[in-house]
């Protein structure tokens, strides 16, 4: 049974929260932040932010899942309180 979960929660938070946030952070801050390659050199701190070569801060990927549900999250209850009215 874990097995089926961690699957579930792999796909969930690894492949889909990655691809939005690889669309949304881009848009949302005008090309400041990028995901960061799979195979991108460097450790990366904790918080999950570094400046890459370009000058552009890089978001790595173990983080971006988290950030991507952050990001949703907001947008959902902004959407929520003006449908709300």
């Amino acid at each position: 049974m874990s097995v089926i979960v961690e699957t579930i929660l792999y796909v969930i938070f690894d492949l889909i929260l990655v691809g939005i946030a690889s669309i949304l952070l881009p848009l949302l801050t005008l090309g400041r932040v990028r995901v960061a390659a799979a195979d991108a050199p460097g450790a990366f701190p904790l918080h999950g932010f570094r400046r890459g070569e370009d000058g552009r801060l890089e978001l790595g990927r173990s983080h971006t899942g988290k950030y991507a549900l952050v990001i949703l999250l907001l947008i959902l209850a902004f959407w929520l309180s003006f449908a709300a009215r």
